[in-house]
């Protein structure tokens, strides 16, 4: 597995707004900031996220038409993350349906197999950590909202874009099939975007606080699958981390817990795509 230095991360500043930006080849991945305000139907006024969310979108669409110019880009798939494994499968009929009617879509990971318009998909997060991966071979995108709760997560993700590679390179015989690739390598980008650092009170059961690090808990799953499956190639790039104090940029709904208002919660929104 390879951390790739070349990994692009930065934040782009649109008239005092600031989006999360990163680019590791085709994959992209971006993330709102609380200059945004609350992105979550469900923890913040209906009408207020709705106009947070189109701002986001607008300064968004901006960006990306820097990079790609040509392409069309449509609005975007949201899960509604639940902290299982749930990994579904995007239908080419749900693409640019907006952010109300999918948001419905009840799992935690979002699988879009060869996509030709950009379409990006997305999800809101406090201090879970959206993970994007790209699988080269197939030109297939994967997201997945990932906690403490469902980290296996990542193994399921993996799993199936092993099935995917296997696949496309070998028919039902075995024989390797002619592609235009000749036998391309199971290679994968991976962004590990914006997440919190923070102590988990356990006190109800163990009496101890545990130190949560969720971009650690995800290379460490990479390295597992790694050693299952030795022909993979990694190629990692990982996100500044955010810590749960009201200067970061990932404001942590956990600070709640620890006695302050409920007005300082927040959602942020964090989308993936390939350009």
């Amino acid at each position: 597995m390879t951390i790739n230095e070349k990994g692009e991360e930065k934040l782009v500043d649109i008239e005092g707004r600031i989006i999360h930006f990163i680019q590791l080849e085709r994959l992209v991945q971006v993330n709102s900031t609380r200059l945004y305000g609350n992105m979550s139907y469900k923890y913040g006024p209906h009408e207020q996220v709705k106009a947070n969310r189109e701002v986001f979108w607008s300064d968004l669409l901006h960006k990306v038409s820097e990079i790609k110019k040509s392409r069309k880009i449509l609005e975007p798939i949201i899960l509604n993350p639940q902290m299982s494994e749930e990994i579904i499968l995007v239908e080419k009929e749900m693409s640019g349906e907006g952010w109300l009617k999918l948001s419905s879509l009840k799992c935690d990971g979002l699988l879009f197999l060869k996509p030709t318009p950009i379409i990006p998909l997305g999800f809101v997060a406090a201090d879970c950590a959206p993970v994007s991966i790209y699988l080269p071979s197939s030109d297939t995108l994967m997201l997945v909202h990932v906690s403490r709760k469902n980290i296996a997560i990542i193994q399921d993700a993996l799993e199936i874009l092993h099935g995917l590679y296997l696949a496309a390179i070998y028919d039902t015989r075995g024989k390797i099939k002619l592609v235009s690739s000749s036998n391309p390598n199971f290679e994968l980008f991976v962004i590990i975007g914006p997440a919190a650092r923070y102590q988990f009170n356990t006190y109800q059961t163990t009496q101890k606080e545990i130190f949560i690090d969720i971009h650690r808990e995800v290379i460490k799953q990479l390295e597992e699958f790694e050693k299952k499956v030795p022909i993979v190639s990694m190629t990692v790039c990982c996100s500044a981390y955010h810590t749960t104090d009201s200067d970061s940029l990932f404001y942590s709904h956990h600070l709640i817990s620890q006695g302050r208002s409920s007005k300082e919660e927040a959602r942020f929104m964090s989308l993936t795509m390939l350009i």
